[in-house]
């Protein structure tokens, strides 16, 4: 069954229903919990131990005999509660910060996983345009190739026509015909991988409702483009935002060899009398091996490893903006080009079919010029897929979002 879809449907749907996008999603509500979780040590604690019963015994004497056997008394003791509020702890407040630096780089990851799916969404919608295309050019020159073959078989008849040029429009149809199949393979190939992208069931073949150029166009500066990437890219951002969270991991762990305070009250039942006691307490590890201190530098050399992969992804950033750019413009001509070479091939095919039906050239003049159309129309279909491709990684790779697109990834990621 097939299912027409326009590219803002396309899409919409994968946002929707991509599984991997998805989880990139749940990561950020789990990173969300994180920082609840570590805001909440700011919090006191209660504990209510109600079972843990303990016995104390006691031998007094009381008489000044020697030789007398003492008393055996006994106590027992519950502790019914414990309340405690830790006013100053040097590993909160670095905590509280890595995660938000944590929860800020998931978010930058989820916008990566976003572009990522919409760039790959639109190529597949582009390949399936493209096979489309080629699959009703490819029909049309197959039944003119059947015409022309019923025409040479009446001409042989009556001597126009030889038995080598029959055979040789004969071997044509047929590898017009190669090329219808192989052309409806592949558009049931692209067809099925944007099935997969945008989550419908593989039993239904997606075709694009949107035919021609792409809708959308690029009017920025190549240093415009290049800079704004630089600037906005979630794969730099990212990088400094898990930098800046380790380094706050870092102080996290030293802060363990800091003194911890507390207000503290403890409530007891002993005999059945009840009391309770309170105060400051104090909590300080002066010495642990060095292992908090190890695990810190871990951390900061961690740190030092995203800000080089800031780098890194600043020189890539670069790089691909910039192919990016080259490959648009030099699609855009050659899309210019081969349209017109697509109408000049036409006009000579059908020219040669008059001719070749008024017996004045041969087969072989009508197969080289049905060659040149069937070249022709590849190349432009090709061009134009690559012009469409190539503008769609300019949105990507500049962190530009295509028209439409901004509102249904927020609308996701709400």
């Amino acid at each position: 069954m097939a299912q027409w879809l326009s590219m803002d449907a396309a899409i919409d749907t994968a946002l929707a229903n991509n599984p991997e996008l998805a989880a990139a999603y749940e990561e950020i509500e789990g990173k969300k919990w994180t920082v609840i979780a570590a805001r909440r040590r700011w919090l006191p604690t209660l504990t209510i131990e109600p079972t843990q019963d303990s016995s104390l015994q006691f031998n007094v004497t009381t008489s000044s005999d020697p030789s007398s056997q003492p008393n055996s008394i006994s106590k027992y003791i519950n502790q019914y509660a414990a309340f405690e509020w830790s006013f100053f702890d040097a590993t909160r407040g670095p905590g509280i910060h890595a995660a938000i630096d944590e929860l800020k780089a998931q978010r930058l990851l989820f916008d990566i996983a976003a572009r990522n799916l919409v760039l790959s969404v639109q190529a597949a919608y582009y390949k399936v345009q493209e096979q489309m295309r080629l699959l009703d050019q490819y029909r049309l020159i197959a039944l003119l190739s059947t015409r022309l073959l019923d025409q040479a078989v009446e001409q042989q008849a009556s001597g126009m026509t030889s038995a080598n040029e029959v055979a040789q429009l004969r071997t044509t149809q047929r590898a017009q015909l190669r090329y219808f199949v192989d052309s409806f393979v592949s558009l049931y190939d692209a067809s099925t991988e944007l099935s997969r992208l945008i989550g419908l069931p593989l039993q239904s073949m997606v075709l694009a409702s949107d035919q021609g150029a792409s809708q959308y166009d690029w009017q920025h500066s190549e240093e415009g483009t290049l800079a704004h990437a630089e600037k906005f890219r979630e794969e730099i951002q990212a990088a400094l935002q898990q930098s800046r969270a380790e380094r706050w991991r870092a102080s996290e762990l030293i802060g363990f060899y800091w003194p911890k305070f507390s207000l503290a009250s403890i409530g007891t039942q002993e005999d059945g009398e009840r009391s309770a006691t309170y105060g400051v307490t104090l909590r300080w590890s002066l010495f642990d091996g060095g292992i908090k201190a190890a695990e810190a530098a871990n951390r900061r050399s961690a740190a030092k490893t995203y800000t080089l992969k800031a780098q890194s992804s600043r020189l890539q950033v670069a790089a691909e903006v910039r192919q990016a750019y080259i490959r648009f413009f030099g699609a855009s001509l050659n899309v210019e080009n081969s349209a017109a070479e697509v109408t000049d091939s036409w006009n000579a095919f059908y020219g040669a079919i008059q001719l070749f039906g008024a017996n004045k050239v041969e087969a072989t003049t009508l197969i080289q010029t049905q060659a040149q159309l069937v070249n022709a129309i590849t190349d432009f279909e090709m061009a134009q897929r690559l012009k469409n491709t190539s503008l769609a990684e300019l949105y990507r790779y500049s962190a530009r979002w295509p028209p439409n697109v901004q509102a249904m990834v927020q609308k996701r990621s709400r």
